[in-house]
């Protein structure tokens, strides 16, 4: 992929959500639709997911990303599912040892202070205390490096699956990786950039919370933050994908 068309990707990735009257007003649509999570978690992120992963169908089919209408509930609501359903795989190992960590740490922790304030066994109590501790922040480093190393190849896996129309297609690890190793610095650049666009939204977002006046913005503007990160990050990924097509991926398009 040239400079050139670097930079024109980037341009149509960042710009697309307020080129027209048309996609800020779908723009303002999706970051109510994402605030109205806060009152009925996860549905109404279910749509918003959906909604993103059109966008990257756009890119990997050579359009240029454009905010499409909020009229194809059912088509968005499906692939908010199947979204959610691969990220939940990619994640499992991560949930699995985190929660498992949390687990054992209240049980232990509990009964630690139990045995402390029972006199039975003071310092068994304080051992199970400590144990319960280790385990808690071993629980959280490994299971910060397994949601790293899931949520690395996953905008690969929903893109191959948007590009073959087949769900199962997310869960090709082998050409996953194939894919990414095609092009692995443009992928290390990739996510670089999106890490380096929610970085900035955050100090954004921070700088209002500092003012005092405007601090009580701060939570409103983080919706429609994370709702444009997303809309970015799947343009750009869908990009790359699209540059980096697995030859199953150009037979089936």
């Amino acid at each position: 992929m040239s400079e050139l068309s670097i930079t024109s990707a980037l341009k149509d990735a960042f710009k697309f959500p307020f080129e027209s009257e048309d996609g800020r007003s779908r723009f303002l649509i999706g970051s109510l639709i994402s605030l109205a999570n806060l009152i009925l978690p996860i549905v109404p992120a279910i749509f918003v997911y959906g909604y993103v992963i059109s966008v990257m169908r756009q890119v990997i089919n050579g359009e240029k990303p454009h905010m499409p209408a909020w009229n194809d509930w059912g088509k968005f609501g499906l692939d908010g599912l199947k979204a959610l359903l691969v990220g939940l795989v990619y994640m499992l190992p991560a949930t699995i040892i985190s929660a498992g960590g949390w687990v054992l740490y209240t049980v232990l922790y509990t009964s630690g202070v139990v045995i402390t304030t029972s006199n039975s066994s003071e310092w068994m109590g304080v051992v199970l205390m400590f144990s319960a501790m280790v385990i808690l922040f071993l629980s959280l480093g490994i299971g910060m490096f397994f949601n790293i190393l899931g949520g690395i190849p996953l905008p690969v896996a929903l893109s191959h699956w948007v590009a073959q129309d087949r769900l199962s297609a997310a869960f090709n690890f082998k050409t996953t990786w194939q894919t990414i190793k095609a092009d692995k610095w443009g992928y290390f650049i990739t996510w670089g950039v999106i890490l380096g666009v929610g970085t900035l939204l955050y100090l954004v977002c921070i700088m209002f919370y500092y003012t005092i006046i405007l601090c009580f913005l701060t939570f409103i503007l983080m919706i429609p933050a994370g709702f444009y990160l997303m809309l970015v990050a799947l343009a750009l990924f869908g990009q790359f994908y699209r540059d980096n097509k697995p030859m199953e991926d150009q037979a089936a398009g």
